[in-house]
């Protein structure tokens, strides 16, 4: 009588199916003593059989009893209060936190650590980009990273075998919308009806600097050199579950730098010093009628408000930077040095964001300059 052959060591359970192989190995058991199993799949029963080896080896000395126990929102969350906590600056936890608790527990939160794949990121990646209100490109690269980061390191305490981020692809970015900056004769209706009103002479520093709304909302005045006429950018404010806060610039940070400053906006700034002297305990800039922080949303709605009395078309916040960097273009400043102001990392940044103003730009040199002339 012939013997059944032995299965090897981490070989499992071959079968074969119409033309195709499978397989499954156990990798251990489970927080409830259940068998945990794995399966494969192949054209011949050699490389089911392979494959079965692999994921047992990758298995080897994984505590799956311990990370069965776990779903992925309870891992993310102990994640953020044992690993990135105390390596982080409380904004930057904040931000991480956040991002990682509306995106990622919110759509991920229920799968058991030891159970979600890539397969299940993805479909639900391309399923979140969908949602053009709530993610762009961007933003759904800035949760991913985070969100592989938190898992790295379940596979580097031999939690989990592989980390199910690796592989994912992230959703194409979507076509960029063209900058909207303001016509001069808008900038100027919007300059008029502005500059008799201190709360909102904000708009008109922020066509004069170029500045980031955060940027601007964070300055203070230690930060502020009348006397030289210099901005320094080493700080921004930024909000966390609607809670404003400083958030300091990394050293190595393109952000990190200074601004000079206009004679229109040093006659702002100046006034502002001169009436509000030490009135915040924050000693911000431009504060709120309570002497705190602006927020975003209330001066967005100012804005639109501000558009409409000054007789301009409707523009979003963002607009006031890109109306800057325009009036910088037509009046030739060197675009390394628009690069510098505006806190580009790279210049290609500032050449592909105004493309359009560039172009007009060149076209009304090549007719006003005659090489042959």
């Amino acid at each position: 009588m012939a013997k059944t052959k032995k299965r090897g060591n981490g070989e499992g359970s071959i079968y074969k199916r119409g033309n195709k192989w499978y397989g499954l190995v156990t990798v251990g058991r489970d927080a409830e003593g259940k068998l945990v199993r794995k399966p494969a799949s192949g054209s011949t029963k050699t490389e089911v059989a392979e494959k079965l080896r692999e994921i047992s080896q990758q298995y080897k000395g994984i505590d799956l009893k311990q990370a069965s126990s776990y779903t992925v929102a309870e891992w993310v969350y102990f994640w953020l209060e044992n690993y990135a906590k105390p390596q982080l600056e409380e904004t930057s936890f904040n931000s991480y936190r956040y991002n990682l608790e509306n995106h990622i527990v919110e759509n991920f939160g229920h799968y058991k650590l030891t159970e979600i794949t890539g397969m299940d990121i993805q479909v639900k990646y391309n399923q979140m980009f969908s949602d053009k209100e709530k993610y762009s490109s961007t933003t759904l690269k800035y949760v991913h990273n985070k969100f592989k980061l938190c898992l790295k390191q379940a596979v580097s305490n031999r939690m989990i075998a592989h980390n199910p981020c690796e592989g994912v692809l992230l959703p194409k970015a979507r076509t960029a919308k063209k900058v909207q900056s303001m016509t001069v004769e808008e900038q100027q209706k919007l300059v008029e009806y502005c500059e008799t009103d201190e709360y909102l002479n904000l708009f008109i520093f922020l066509v004069g600097t170029g500045m980031r709304i955060g940027e601007a909302l964070g300055l203070t005045w230690d930060n502020v050199d009348l006397e030289e006429r210099n901005i320094h950018i080493v700080k921004t404010m930024i909000e966390i579950h609607g809670n404003p806060s400083f958030k300091n610039c990394p050293k190595t940070d393109s952000g990190l730098r200074t601004i000079p400053m206009s004679k229109r906006v040093h006659q702002i700034v100046l006034d502002r010093r001169k009436a509000h002297r030490d009135l915040n305990h924050l000693n911000l800039v431009f504060f709120s009628s309570t002497y705190n922080f602006r927020t975003t949303a209330n001066l967005r709605r100012l804005f639109q408000k501000t558009c409409d009395n000054a007789g301009i078309k409707q523009y979003n916040l963002h607009a006031l930077r890109h109306t800057f960097a325009t009036r910088m273009i037509e009046k030739d400043c060197n675009i390394k040095v628009l690069s510098a102001i505006l806190g580009h990392k790279d210049i290609r940044t500032t050449l592909q964001t105004y493309t359009d103003a560039l172009d007009a730009y060149k076209k009304e040199k090549m007719t006003e300059i005659d090489i042959f002339s």
